[in-house]
């Protein structure tokens, strides 16, 4: 059930933590800082701020960075093409003559250190930056597997985000039902 939280009220903050997987190489509580100090500022933190606040190498948050002009414009322009992967959608002509909703077109599938080890087909694919065709991955037992895990781990964290709404406590009720069922089902 959602618990009601008032993050304005006055409570001690205990700790600042990163996100698991993130790969920050500053302590969260020294980036929560900058963060605070560009907030009381500004009113308000984008990350243009950020960058900006941490052009200096001895800024906290400089490291954080590249600052080498021209693999960060190689850098964007790979995140440039990483959007378009993750927009394009497919609509399919469905065996009825109807037509399916847009659908993603290609997904990316993260490895997991606590995830069996791959075979050699679909270990080519496991890759930080590879993109696959949700067709391919619909089809084949082992990427499907794979993707209906990272979506659990997902529907997880967006409850984890928002466990403080009760105005989604129906929907956090029906999430843990189906976990458990999904549990039971693989115990």
């Amino acid at each position: 059930m959602a618990v009601d939280f008032d993050p304005a009220a006055s409570a001690e903050v205990v700790a600042h933590l990163w996100q698991p997987g993130s790969s920050i190489p500053v302590p969260a509580d020294v980036a929560a800082g900058v963060l605070r100090a560009i907030y009381a500022e500004r009113r308000a933190v984008r990350p243009a701020d950020i960058v900006e606040v941490s052009q200096r190498p001895d800024a906290p948050l400089h490291d954080c960075f590249e600052w080498d002009d021209g693999l960060a414009a190689i850098a964007h322009r790979e995140e440039q093409a990483a959007k378009i992967l993750r927009s394009i959608k497919v609509v399919y002509r469905l065996p009825d003559g109807t037509q399916s909703a847009p659908l993603r077109e290609y997904v990316r599938i993260l490895p997991r250190a606590d995830d069996p080890a791959p075979d050699a087909a679909t270990e080519e694919v496991l890759q930080p930056r590879h993109y696959i065709p949700l067709r391919r991955t619909m089809t084949e037992v082992e990427l499907r597997r794979r993707l209906v895990d990272e979506a659990w781990r997902s529907l997880v964290a967006w409850r984890g985000k928002y466990r403080d709404l009760s105005e989604f406590a129906r929907v956090f009720d029906a999430i843990d039902e189906q976990a458990a069922a999904r549990k039971a089902a693989t115990s």
